[in-house]
């Protein structure tokens, strides 16, 4: 049965975290499992693939969605590969006050921009 849930969108960026996953997280599992966290190039790679901010506003260089089936796919690829997200949420879709140039730092440095 052929779920409709995720569209043309989601399947393509569940090809991209695929990827990603089998070529930075498998071979590093362990090695990250034992330290306690990814190595700070991890998240800085997480970054540049966009993956923080999903859910921040467009205005603060997020990428406005109002759904959570990014974050879902995410999981689901972690899943499948056998493997835990390492990487914590960065609370960026979070934050509430501040100015529009706090919020437009704040995301900018958490997607490695």
């Amino acid at each position: 049965m052929r779920r409709t849930v995720f569209h043309e969108d989601h399947e393509a960026f569940r090809d991209t975290i695929r990827g990603f996953v089998a070529a930075e997280v498998v071979p590093f599992y362990e090695q990250g499992r034992e330290a306690g966290s990814a190595p700070r190039d991890f998240y800085r790679k997480l970054g540049a693939l966009g993956v923080f901010g999903i859910e921040v506003p467009e205005e603060y260089g997020g990428a406005g969605q109002s759904t959570f089936k990014f974050q879902a796919v995410i999981t689901e690829e972690c899943a499948r590969a056998g493997v835990s997200r390492l990487y914590a949420d960065t609370g960026v879709s979070r934050i509430y006050g501040g100015t529009s140039e706090v919020m437009r730092s704040i995301t900018a440095k958490s997607m490695g921009l």
